[in-house]
Protein backbone atom coordinates (compact mmCIF):
# COMPACT_ATOMS: atom_id res chain seq x y z
CA UNK A 1 0.00 0.00 0.00
CA UNK A 2 1.28 3.51 -0.76
CA UNK A 3 2.62 5.48 2.17
CA UNK A 4 2.34 9.24 2.29
CA UNK A 5 5.23 10.82 4.14
CA UNK A 6 4.27 14.28 5.32
CA UNK A 7 6.67 17.20 5.24
CA UNK A 8 7.10 19.32 8.33
CA UNK A 9 5.59 22.76 8.67
CA UNK A 10 6.91 25.60 10.81
CA UNK A 11 5.32 28.81 11.99
CA UNK A 12 7.15 31.91 13.14
CA UNK A 13 5.64 35.04 14.58
CA UNK A 14 7.67 38.21 14.98
CA UNK A 15 6.49 41.39 16.66
CA UNK A 16 8.43 44.39 15.40
CA UNK A 17 8.13 47.72 17.20
CA UNK A 18 10.28 50.37 15.55
CA UNK A 19 11.66 53.15 17.72
CA UNK A 20 11.90 55.66 14.88
CA UNK A 21 10.57 56.45 11.45
CA UNK A 22 13.80 55.07 9.96
CA UNK A 23 13.32 51.69 11.66
CA UNK A 24 9.71 51.63 10.43
CA UNK A 25 10.99 52.05 6.87
CA UNK A 26 13.44 49.16 7.40
CA UNK A 27 10.57 46.94 8.62
CA UNK A 28 8.61 47.83 5.48
CA UNK A 29 11.56 46.72 3.33
CA UNK A 30 11.94 43.46 5.31
CA UNK A 31 8.26 42.57 4.84
CA UNK A 32 8.42 43.50 1.16
CA UNK A 33 11.53 41.34 0.61
CA UNK A 34 10.05 38.29 2.35
CA UNK A 35 6.81 38.58 0.35
CA UNK A 36 8.78 39.02 -2.90
CA UNK A 37 10.93 35.92 -2.46
CA UNK A 38 7.97 33.87 -1.17
CA UNK A 39 5.93 34.50 -4.34
CA UNK A 40 6.15 32.79 -7.73
CA UNK A 41 7.09 34.56 -10.95
CA UNK A 42 4.90 34.66 -14.03
CA UNK A 43 6.40 34.53 -17.52
CA UNK A 44 4.41 34.79 -20.72
CA UNK A 45 5.40 32.10 -23.21
CA UNK A 46 4.56 31.31 -26.80
CA UNK A 47 4.75 27.61 -27.58
CA UNK A 48 5.14 26.43 -31.18
CA UNK A 49 3.12 29.33 -32.55
CA UNK A 50 0.01 28.14 -30.73
CA UNK A 51 -0.48 31.35 -28.82
CA UNK A 52 0.59 32.77 -25.54
CA UNK A 53 0.36 31.11 -22.16
CA UNK A 54 1.59 31.58 -18.64
CA UNK A 55 4.56 29.82 -17.11
CA UNK A 56 4.73 29.85 -13.31
CA UNK A 57 8.26 29.87 -11.88
CA UNK A 58 8.35 28.51 -8.31
CA UNK A 59 9.05 30.90 -5.42
CA UNK A 60 12.38 31.16 -3.69
CA UNK A 61 13.49 28.66 -1.08
CA UNK A 62 14.43 29.58 2.47
CA UNK A 63 17.16 28.10 4.66
CA UNK A 64 16.29 28.73 8.30
CA UNK A 65 19.08 28.51 10.86
CA UNK A 66 18.98 29.28 14.57
CA UNK A 67 22.00 31.05 16.04
CA UNK A 68 23.36 31.54 19.54
CA UNK A 69 26.17 34.03 20.11
CA UNK A 70 27.01 34.15 16.40
CA UNK A 71 27.25 30.40 15.76
CA UNK A 72 24.64 27.86 14.73
CA UNK A 73 22.69 26.65 17.76
CA UNK A 74 23.01 22.86 17.65
CA UNK A 75 20.67 22.54 20.67
CA UNK A 76 17.69 23.17 18.37
CA UNK A 77 16.83 20.62 15.69
CA UNK A 78 17.66 21.90 12.22
CA UNK A 79 15.12 22.70 9.49
CA UNK A 80 15.41 21.49 5.89
CA UNK A 81 15.10 23.97 3.02
CA UNK A 82 11.58 25.44 3.01
CA UNK A 83 9.15 27.39 0.90
CA UNK A 84 6.98 30.14 2.31
CA UNK A 85 3.33 29.05 2.40
CA UNK A 86 1.85 31.86 4.45
CA UNK A 87 2.79 35.47 5.11
CA UNK A 88 0.40 37.55 7.20
CA UNK A 89 1.10 41.13 8.20
CA UNK A 90 -0.84 42.73 11.07
CA UNK A 91 -0.41 46.51 11.16
CA UNK A 92 -2.35 46.86 14.43
CA UNK A 93 -1.08 44.02 16.66
CA UNK A 94 -2.19 45.80 19.84
CA UNK A 95 -5.68 46.28 18.45
CA UNK A 96 -5.13 49.98 17.77
CA UNK A 97 -3.93 51.24 14.37
CA UNK A 98 -1.31 53.95 14.77
CA UNK A 99 1.38 55.36 12.49
CA UNK A 100 4.41 57.61 12.51
CA UNK A 101 4.21 60.92 10.63
CA UNK A 102 5.53 59.15 7.53
CA UNK A 103 2.51 56.77 7.54
CA UNK A 104 4.43 53.67 8.60
CA UNK A 105 2.85 51.71 11.47
CA UNK A 106 4.30 51.93 14.98
CA UNK A 107 4.10 48.13 15.34
CA UNK A 108 3.90 45.18 12.94
CA UNK A 109 3.27 41.50 13.66
CA UNK A 110 4.65 39.25 10.93
CA UNK A 111 3.32 35.67 10.90
CA UNK A 112 5.14 33.28 8.58
CA UNK A 113 4.32 29.68 7.69
CA UNK A 114 7.02 27.53 6.09
CA UNK A 115 6.91 24.01 4.67
CA UNK A 116 9.96 21.86 4.07
CA UNK A 117 10.56 20.78 0.46
CA UNK A 118 11.97 17.38 1.46
CA UNK A 119 10.25 14.86 3.74
CA UNK A 120 12.16 14.04 6.90
CA UNK A 121 14.01 10.69 6.79
CA UNK A 122 16.47 8.84 9.00
CA UNK A 123 19.55 10.19 7.22
CA UNK A 124 18.41 13.76 7.87
CA UNK A 125 17.58 12.98 11.50
CA UNK A 126 21.13 11.62 11.92
CA UNK A 127 22.36 14.99 10.56
CA UNK A 128 20.49 16.89 13.25
CA UNK A 129 17.25 17.71 11.43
Amino acid sequence: FPVTIPVRQFGFEVLMSPRSQYESEVIYEIVKLIRFHGSPEINTISAFGLGAGLLWIPPGEFDITFFNKGVENMNILRINTCVLERCEVDYAPSGVYSTFRNGHPVAVRLSLGFKEVEPLHKDRIAQGF
